[in-house]
């Protein structure tokens, strides 16, 4: 019995969770639950967005995973980099964990 999802472009879940791009397995969901803060201050499709970059995901690979242009992905990376203050994706990490 697989894990993949009936949809192939699921990729939210609890933590441990496997999610897949086009029937291929791209990793394990095991991000830190973050300080309360850093969820107030980001909607829902801007969280999904922050646990993919925590994974390492390319804004590519967001943009497969969530069916919209690589132009959205890195204007939410950019909105999600300016809401936390922070200015990298290690930056992203440390702020999140």
């Amino acid at each position: 019995m697989s894990n993949e999802p009936d949809d192939p472009m699921e990729a939210h879940g609890p933590d441990g969770q496997r999610f897949f791009i086009d029937g291929e397995e791209f990793g394990v969901i095991t991000v830190p639950h973050p300080d309360p803060a850093v969820l107030e201050a980001l909607t829902a499709a801007e969280w999904d967005v922050c646990e993919l970059v925590l994974q390492g995901a390319s804004n590519a690979e967001i943009a497969r995973l969530r069916g919209v242009s690589v132009n959205t992905v890195t204007n939410q990376v950019a909105t999600i980099f300016q809401k936390l203050g922070v200015n990298s994706r290690s930056e992203l990490a440390a702020r999140c964990a």
